[in-house]
């Protein structure tokens, strides 16, 4: 094989794979959108292309953690286990999410690069709902913890339980909590979880 026939272009490989995958620039509006992309979501790339990307996923991280703007900031690769995002139904899908700085040629920084893969395709691993709510139950919990200061009593109550039922959650759904708990004390309770 010669050079020339080794080329394959960057939109043939985005179309291979199996993961959806779709490109943003600075300012954040798709540049790109692959078949996976369309598959996942049920929308057309002709309908996206252009758009803000938290308007066409409205996905749980968008608001606060958005796995492309930390990739943005800190210039890393960043793995996202599990978040959800909407289909042009309406319909809250679990995927698995990770972003990267997109470069060019010159390694300078012109947007975002994100792949998710459906937790709901067929041949997933069994117990993927169950896991998806687990990770949506985990998600609720440290954004309580956040709003609060890691005052674990102010979260449980933000999130209507007990505190018992909520060190039991954390525990089953194997959140690391911080030492302290917000209010400026350490115990040995705190210190076991």
């Amino acid at each position: 094989m010669n050079e020339a026939s080794c080329h394959i272009p960057a939109a043939d490989i985005l179309e291979s794979l199996a993961e959806a995958v779709f490109t943003v620039d600075s300012a954040w509006r798709i540049t790109s959108f692959n078949r996976g992309a369309e598959r996942v979501t049920g929308k057309r790339r002709q309908e996206v292309m252009g758009q803000l990307c938290h308007e066409v996923f409205r996905s749980s991280l968008c608001a606060q953690d958005c796995p492309l703007q930390k990739a943005l900031a800190g210039g890393i690769a960043i793995l996202v286990s599990r978040a959800f995002i909407a289909t042009s139904e309406g319909r809250q899908v679990p995927v698995n999410v990770s972003a990267a700085v997109l470069r060019n040629g010159r390694h300078e920084v012109v947007g975002g690069i994100e792949t998710f893969q459906d937790l709901r395709l067929p041949g997933a691993a069994t117990g993927t709902m169950e896991r998806a709510v687990q990770a949506l139950q985990a998600q609720a919990i440290i954004a309580a913890l956040r709003r609060n200061n890691n005052n674990r009593s102010a979260a449980a109550h933000e999130l209507g339980m007990h505190k018992s039922t909520f060190f039991r959650k954390v525990k089953n759904l194997g959140i690391d909590l911080p030492p302290g708990d917000g209010r400026c004390r350490t115990s040995k309770q705190d210190n076991t979880l």
